[in-house]
């Protein structure tokens, strides 16, 4: 009986030395894997654009960025691409008596297309809302 028990007490011993080593394996295995990561978090962080805030990896490719201006780019569109030839006009017209003149109109273009034409006078408002106004 005594030896049956040493037997068990060695066996014992023999498994508690194989799960330590088992353990251990799986701490190493897992290490080796947060490591791993961890590299490919580095490599992936040394590929990103400087400044970028992870927002705008979407897996969208990066957009060319313009070097021309509005202004430049407006200059070429050609003026008939945006103007309409109007041959009309409103003619002026003064209202109401000598010390509050209103003088309306003038103008040979659609409202606020000064790039069409000339506006002489500038809007005035409607007496309803002028007297409200005050």
């Amino acid at each position: 009986m005594k030896k049956a028990a040493e037997a068990k007490a060695a066996e014992e011993v023999k498994k508690a030395e194989e799960a330590q080593k088992a353990a251990a394996a799986k701490a190493a295995e897992e290490a080796r894997k947060a490591e791993e990561a961890k590299k490919a978090a580095e490599a992936q962080k040394a590929a990103e654009p400087e400044g970028c805030t992870r927002t705008c990896l979407v897996g969208v490719a990066a957009l060319a960025r313009e070097t021309t201006t509005v202004a430049e780019r407006g200059a070429k569109v050609p003026k008939d691409h945006y103007s309409i030839a109007y041959n009309g006009a409103i003619r002026e017209v003064s209202l109401g008596n000598e010390p509050k003149t209103v003088t309306v109109g003038g103008t040979n273009a659609m409202p606020f297309y000064l790039f069409e034409g000339k506006m002489p006078t500038s809007p005035s408002l409607h007496g309803c809302a002028r007297r409200a106004a005050r």
